[in-house]
């Protein structure tokens, strides 16, 4: 398994013949891109700077909470709602783990660090 690292929170994985790309942003972020084609493509914030798909020829795209399965790699997305001062729930990004050659590894785009609760903590404690 080769992971790279493309800036903010874009990452390639490459295991074997498959390719998963996570989080292509926007060139216009001062940053290259990934380019090309991507068998997995996953997306955890709708936010424009991050969520640039058009760059990425994928041939299955995830944004959002679900477990699925392609082409022997599992994936497992939980929504995680971000709140304001007041309680108010402002937006929601999802956090994947990714189970690919043994190993699970897990893409965390943002977190409120005092919102942590005890599914969290399990959740983490479960990657390699």
């Amino acid at each position: 398994m080769q992971i790279s690292w493309y800036g903010q929170s874009c990452f390639k994985i490459v295991s074997g013949q498959t390719t998963i790309i996570l989080d292509p942003f926007s060139k216009d972020i001062g940053l290259t891109p990934p380019r090309g084609k991507a068998d997995l493509l996953l997306v955890s914030d709708s936010n424009m700077a991050m969520d640039d798909v058009s760059q990425i020829d994928a041939g299955f795209v995830i944004n959002g909470a679900g477990e699925y399965e392609v082409g022997g790699i599992h994936i497992n997305g939980a929504a995680v709602f971000h709140k304001d001062e007041s309680g108010e729930t402002v937006k929601i990004s999802t956090i994947y783990t990714i189970s690919v050659e043994g190993v699970r590894v897990c893409h965390w785009l943002t977190f409120q660090k005092s919102r942590w609760s005890e599914f969290w903590i399990r959740w983490v404690r479960l990657i390699s």
